[in-house]
């Protein structure tokens, strides 16, 4: 695009992450209707920050430290319903008329058929979004403490039988072994404390995370078998069907990306949004922003 900025444009439409799912009304985004976490915190949450700085693209504060609130989990899943987990409590939606209520959760999206992601023409569109190299963000805390431990998963993939399987099939493995094996739950259920990014021993020990435990788990997994971690990065996203904050892990095939969900036990073509608005990409080497 000639001429137009590659920062990312403004996400201030989608709705709240709390909320129910209610049909949301136009938005001014000129000047938006304080949030529910800004009214109960007195600020806004590190996603509504964000969400600012790209309405705004003249500067990004956020990107030299910005605000230090913390990103808390939502509402648990309906019992039997394959979570669509949500990784921020804050609503960050300018709905002006938004109220707090009772949850309710939608039914998951079907499985669809694993599907070799077909070349994109250009390697950083993923998720229907164009990625932004950015340098430091407010989750770096806990990135670098997550993505920095290291645990002895061998035994774990040996029970797995991943052993000489293609890059595809070993993928798909992890994908379903962890969503198998790993139960929902939120972060003040298990640590209590709201937001604690959890590495992928304790995931393992407690057999439960919520939606970042679940993708720091496959990335662990997939790095002891082999897979490069400059390949995979933890994407944080709005969900528009549940309406909701979400965390995937997105690996790098020969082909492009391919998004692990914790929603479905089939990894899916990363080109296609899959009804997912990211918002930022956390790597080994870089971090990314996401824009339209």
């Amino acid at each position: 695009m000639p001429g137009a900025a590659l920062v990312p444009a403004a996400l201030a439409e989608m709705p709240t992450g709390c909320a129910p799912l209610s049909p949301a009304a136009p938005v001014a985004i000129a000047s938006p209707a304080p949030s529910k976490a800004s009214q109960i915190l007195g600020g806004t949450s590190a996603l509504d920050a964000i969400r600012a700085q790209q309405a705004a693209p003249a500067s990004h504060p956020l990107l030299a430290g910005g605000t230090n609130r913390k990103f808390e989990p939502a509402a648990a899943p309906a019992p039997r319903v394959q979570p669509a987990c949500s990784i921020a409590q804050k609503p960050f939606s300018l709905e002006p008329q938004f109220t707090q209520r009772s949850p309710r959760f939608a039914t998951p999206r079907p499985t669809l058929a694993f599907v070799a992601p077909r070349p994109s023409g250009s390697r950083d569109i993923v998720l229907g979004s164009r990625m932004v190299p950015i340098g430091r963000t407010s989750f770096d805390a806990q990135w670098q403490r997550v993505s920095g431990a290291r645990t002895d998963l061998a035994p774990t993939l040996a029970t797995m039988g991943v052993s000489g399987t293609s890059r595809h099939d070993l993928i798909a493995s992890v994908n379903s072994w962890v969503n198998r094996r790993i139960g929902h739950a939120e972060d003040t259920e298990l640590f209590g404390r709201s937001d604690y990014w959890a590495d992928a021993a304790t995931t393992l020990r407690l057999g439960r995370g919520d939606c970042e435990d679940f993708a720091l788990l496959k990335m662990e997994l997939l790095a002891a078998a082999g897979v490069k971690r400059e390949d995979m990065m933890l994407t944080l996203a709005r969900d528009l069907i549940r309406r909701r904050d979400h965390a995937v892990l997105l690996v790098k095939t020969d082909e492009g990306f391919v998004m692990l969900d914790n929603v479905g036990s089939t990894p899916l073509d990363a080109s296609r949004s899959h009804g997912y608005r990211p918002v930022m990409s956390l790597g080994a080497k870089q971090n990314f922003l996401h824009g339209y």
